[in-house]
């Protein structure tokens, strides 16, 4: 039950022992496994957990269905490699075990059920292929998770900085860490059943990093916490926030139910501007369902914009919690917001934030309002389509077909197969993913009175592909990229870097082309490889990427000088994209490789320059990239629908997700002379200059050719200037 050979001889020889490896599983015929796991059942106190997050004192139960003797769970840190433990089966369809008695310390591990001695999966399938009674299984994640949650540095008291930056401890063993920044107090405790009750939570922030520090407002495009922009810090507001342990770098249901502290702090003295008053809806008011609803307030004065956020109350068990459903910026009074989109039944809360042109802000009180309509209830139970087996920590999102309501956050069934809520009535896609299996789609129809019962059958991924990423001292790299193109297809995956520098896939049978990137490092030359069904391919060389120590920086401010935080700066580079956000100076910093690379910069609210095209060299080290963002703006949002016919005749509408849309002016110029282009999932939403201002955009075009459809259709409302279609022609052009 111990280590069974010493972690550093195991290293010393990876790199050869993976070279042959590889080369055996290339040409060697490969066994399906003929071991069938179930979930494991976890002990902890007097609760019974189905979960994969095992703690050292749980006892742990390993569960599978055939009767088979004698078999053993073998253990490593590496997907395919198994030398670090070796625990003995006592039962013939299930055995016990502590961590903690074997010694297994906090961390993410794979496991696999053998009755073979072999330490690598390959050499478990050869000995498969000449001895029928060798027994195994498909290999495993499971995670020992530490008991201990970070200790909060800072921030703490009162503060000046209007963009703090987040600190704490790290812990051994974890990966990442989940920041949760709240406008009102909130507690935490675990439930039973391993969840976390969360009770008066206000979402201001979440974000997900791998870090042991995050600058407020830090987002990046896998953070799957991020579903809105972070909200201004106020002055005179006090934050109550917490950070969570946390074992995957994108996937939610490996969030620890740990609890941590809940720390505070104040952001400097109040400001002088005057808070807006609520006047439509107040009052807990009770709203039937309508497509718009118009939400109103009075002007403050000196006031040049107001960020309007709405949050969906919810409660169970005596804990209630918010969760933000909408949130956008305008410099009017009054913003139409799409209720048939947004809302589904149920009480909802809402404030506005008044900012002035230096950034200084002031907080509504709370409105309340009731919202009702057509709703229909739904579960859905998760199972692997092999062996119909139930599949916990699945992530599931939907989408709405016809133009009705989307649910801004995923659900996860943590702790079961089936998980129940309920939406609006209409037509959505469901889509469920997680590690190890394809990602499926399937159509579900609500209907009010009825419950849809929602099969999730999902095929695990029957290969994988391991390696390792160093730079060019060979240490190895964490937190790198590791991108996959199938050759055949063109479709594209990604693989994260642990703190080894390891990185494991799971993919269908194909032929791959791969390479590693880094932010700051040169990427590494590409490979091609093939991998066979039911195959663990190990590359025997590492990728290289090699620092360039590239450096750039700059300040953005508005039309005034006046600083702008919190204002998104990315590079692009091929299909390589980093970014970052400014601070309370209006400051911003990007380690980049050489290259030439495009610098966009947004912040809602504000008119964009053009993105500006720099090429870098190794060493390079630029400090005076500055943009200018013109402040005040109105909005343009609307609708992509792709419309086309089917066999049978009738008429289909989809949305069209990822279009570009391009806003410019048909005649003249911009005042500030550039184009302004903006992605989104179906919908669009650009911010424009006030048209008071100077001249400004008047036409879209969806810069996409969709040759699946026969036509594309565009809807569009204006929100912002009252009178702005009477000042100037709005056209699309759809090619």
């Amino acid at each position: 039950m111990r280590l069974i050979r010493p972690v550093h001889a195991l290293r010393k020889s990876l790199q050869l022992t993976l070279m042959v490896l590889m080369l055996c599983a290339v040409v060697s015929p490969v066994f399906s496994q003929n071991i069938t796991l179930k979930t494991p059942l976890v002990e902890r106190g007097n609760a019974e957990l189905t979960t994969i997050m095992f703690r050292s004192n749980d006892l742990v139960q390993i569960r599978w269905e055939e009767p088979l003797a004698g078999l053993k769970l073998k253990i490593g840190d590496v997907p395919g490699i198994y030398g670090l433990y070796s625990v003995q089966m006592r039962g013939d369809t299930s055995s016990s075990f502590r961590p903690s008695v074997v010694g297994i310390p906090v961390g993410v591990y794979y496991g696999v059920l053998t009755s073979s001695d072999a330490d690598t999966f390959t050499e478990i399938q050869l000995e498969a292929s000449s001895n029928p009674a060798t027994r195994y299984s498909k290999d495993f994640m499971f995670i020992v998770e530490s008991e201990e949650s970070p200790t909060i540095l800072a921030p703490t008291g009162t503060i000046e900085e209007r963009v703090p930056t987040f600190e704490w401890e790290s812990i051994p063993g974890v990966v990442s860490y989940a920041v949760v920044v709240s406008s009102t107090p909130f507690s935490i405790s675990p439930e039973s059943g391993g969840n976390l009750t969360i009770d008066g939570l206000n979402p201001v922030w979440m974000h997900l990093t791998t870090q042991t520090s995050a600058l407020y407002g830090e987002r990046f495009e896998s953070d799957p916490l991020i579903q809105f922009d972070p909200l201004p810090l106020v002055l005179g507001s006090t934050y109550y926030y917490t950070v969570l342990n946390s074992y995957s770098k994108t996937d939610l249901g490996f969030l620890s139910s740990v609890t941590s502290s809940i720390a505070s702090f104040t952001l400097g003295d109040a400001a002088s501007l005057a808070s807006a008053d609520l006047s439509y809806p107040v009052g807990i008011e009770r709203i039937t369902e309508r497509p718009d609803i118009e939400f109103e307030w009075e002007n403050v004065e000196n006031a040049l914009s107001y960020d309007l956020s709405i949050f969906e109350r919810i409660s169970d068990s005596g804990w209630v919690s918010d969760v933000m459903v909408y949130s956008s910026n305008t410099p009017n009074e009054f913003l139409t917001v799409p209720a048939s989109e947004v809302f589904r039944s149920g009480d909802y809360r809402w404030f506005v934030i008044a900012n002035d042109r230096e950034g200084a802000g002031s907080t509504s009180v709370f409105g309340e309002f009731s919202y009702f309509t057509n709703m229909g209830e739904f579960t859905f139970k998760t199972m692997s389509a092999n062996d119909g087996s139930d599949i916990i920590g699945v992530t599931v999102r939907a989408r709405s077909t016809d133009g009705g309501y989307n649910p801004p956050a995923n659900w996860i069934n943590p702790d079961g197969a089936t998980y129940t809520d309920s939406l609006t009535v209409g037509n959505y896609e469901f889509k469920a993913s997680k590690s190890g299996f394809a990602e499926i789609t399937t159509p579900v129809v609500i209907q009010a009175g009825s419950a849809a019962q929602v099969e999730l059958n999902l095929v695990p991924l029957p290969s994988r592909i391991n390696g390792q990423v160093i730079d060019g001292d060979g240490v190895p790299v964490n937190d790198a990229t590791v991108n996959f193109v199938d050759v055949v297809t063109g479709l594209e995956y990604e693989a994260r870097t642990n703190f080894q520098g390891i990185f494991s896939i799971d993919l269908t049978m194909g032929t791959f082309r791969i390479g590693a990137s880094k932010a700051g490092f040169r990427s590494s030359s590409t490979i091609t490889l093939s991998v066979a069904e039911q195959q663990i391919l190990s590359i025997p060389t590492p990728f290289v990427i090699l620092n360039d120590n590239v450096v750039i920086s700059g300040r953005i401010t508005n039309q005034d000088g006046i600083a702008v935080s919190q204002a998104e700066i990315k590079a692009t580079k091929g299909n390589e994209s980093i970014s970052t956000v400014t601070d309370g100076e209006g400051l911003w910093s990007l380690a980049l490789s050489e290259g030439i690379w495009s610098l966009s910069i947004s912040k809602e609210g504000f008119l964009a320059p053009m993105p500006r095209e720099l090429a870098l060299f190794a060493g390079d080290d630029i400090s005076d990239v500055d943009f200018v963002l013109i402040q005040q703006a109105s909005r343009i949002e609307g609708l992509i629908q792709g419309v086309r016919t089917l066999p049978d005749g009738r008429i289909e509408r989809v949305p069209i997700a990822d279009a570009e849309i391009i806003a410019y002016p048909l005649s003249g110029g911009l005042q500030w002379g550039q184009p302004v282009v903006i992605g989104l999932d179906n919908t669009f939403s650009q911010d424009l200059e006030d048209v008071l201002g100077g001249l400004i955009p008047t036409s879209l075009s969806v810069g996409r050719a969709y040759t699946l459809f026969d036509r594309l259709e565009v809807g569009v409302h204006v929100m912002g200037v009252p009178d702005l279609l009477m000042r100037f022609s709005l056209g699309f052009n759809v090619y």
